[in-house]
């Protein structure tokens, strides 16, 4: 049996005045949905640098939290911090379900990267926002051609 992981990116206070309003209410009923199956669910938070001085917003108001398991990046994709690739080595997770913001920058970079580690990436695009619809449509045509798994 392959263990499936629910990946929660960059579901934060500062970006998602961005998107419309019901994503983060799609987005809290996909992690109720992963609950119930008693799938592992993983939160990743950015970090910016302004000024020499890391800059973290907390999460979304109302994002529901249904795990202690939150991982910090400071780069697009949330592979780049090799703490979460042990964890999820660790945990036996093979599949990988992605679901937050944004879809051509962050989910994107996640996706591709996770490719290298996982046998099954997905993104949820019901659960995904993305700032640029137009070329979020490539970008879905792109993981596509990678490999990962377009869920609508």
């Amino acid at each position: 049996m392959n263990a499936k992981a629910l990946l929660v990116v960059d579901v934060q206070e500062e970006y998602m005045k961005r998107y419309e309003e019901g994503l983060l209410k799609r987005i809290n009923q996909r992690i109720g949905k992963a609950v119930e199956d008693r799938e592992l669910i993983v939160y990743i938070e950015n970090i910016k640098m302004l000024r020499l001085a890391e800059k973290k917003s907390p999460f979304a108001t109302g994002l529901y939290i249904a795990s202690p398991y939150v991982f910090s990046k400071k780069k697009a994709s949330a592979f780049s911090n090799a703490e979460l690739v042990n964890f999820l080595k660790e945990k036996g997770i093979t599949n990988l379900e992605i679901i937050g913001v944004d879809g051509n920058y962050c989910v994107l970079g996640t996706a591709k990267e996770g490719k290298k580690y996982l046998n099954s990436v997905s993104v949820n695009c019901n659960c995904v926002g993305a700032m640029n619809n137009q070329r979020y449509e490539k970008t879905k045509e792109t993981l596509s051609k990678l490999g990962v798994e377009i869920l609508n």
